[in-house]
């Protein structure tokens, strides 16, 4: 943590525990596939559109039902969608409170709007606050931005908008093409690959 002034952190593996896989399981089910089926689901033109604000819920939702030839309801695609979505823990909110005391933090994620009201929903339940703009100094959702990651625009983009120096600069994520994107620019990072990975990395950090 020497020289470290500011702190971006990813969302889905690093703070909120993720499981992309049960989202796939629950999309297959709802659609009568089966989840190797869909393993391209996510580097679909749809869902790349989805996270970059160039679709809406409604659009996304659309995408789902011409899938399959069952009635689906927006709640039933909803709780699929947000099944991989598996808990935000508040000692982990805690860590972002008392690093936010030493350092400026920031949080970069790709997501979607659907996405969103379910960590809110999770945030509320653990620690009362409405949403994440309690915690950390500016949040950059990739589909509200219109950029996501791992192109490099959406880094230049924040290291810009926030007069931030890269070498005095920590970027957390648990996707290593991110990262490597991120490095290439001069930013300093770290591999989250593991749910305790965080607190061993700032288990000095207070000092």
């Amino acid at each position: 943590m020497k020289n470290t002034k500011s702190i971006i952190f990813d969302l889905g593996g690093v703070i909120i525990d993720l499981d992309v896989s049960a989202t796939l399981k629950e999309l297959a089910g709802l659609i009568g596939s089966s989840p190797k089926e869909l393993t391209g689901f996510y580097e679909s033109e749809d869902f790349l559109a989805y996270e970059k604000g160039l679709s809406t819920d409604q659009q996304f939702r659309k995408n789902i039902r011409k899938l399959s030839s069952n009635q689906l309801t927006d709640e039933h695609i909803d709780e699929a969608w947000n099944a991989m979505l598996i808990d935000l823990p508040s000692k982990r909110m805690d860590l972002v409170t008392q690093l936010s005391k030493k350092y400026r933090l920031f949080v970069l994620s790709n997501t979607n709007g659907i996405h969103v009201k379910k960590f809110n929903q999770f945030l509320r339940a653990n620690t009362g606050k409405e949403d994440l703009s309690h915690f950390f100094d500016v949040v950059y959702f990739s589909h509200e931005i219109k950029m996501r990651k791992p192109d490099a625009e959406i880094y230049q983009f924040v290291l810009k908008e926030n007069d931030l120096n890269p070498e005095e600069t920590l970027f957390l994520d648990d996707n290593k093409m991110n990262l490597e994107a991120a490095e290439k620019l001069g930013i300093r990072t770290q591999h989250i690959d593991h749910p305790d990975r965080l607190f061993e990395i700032f288990k000095n950090g207070f000092n």
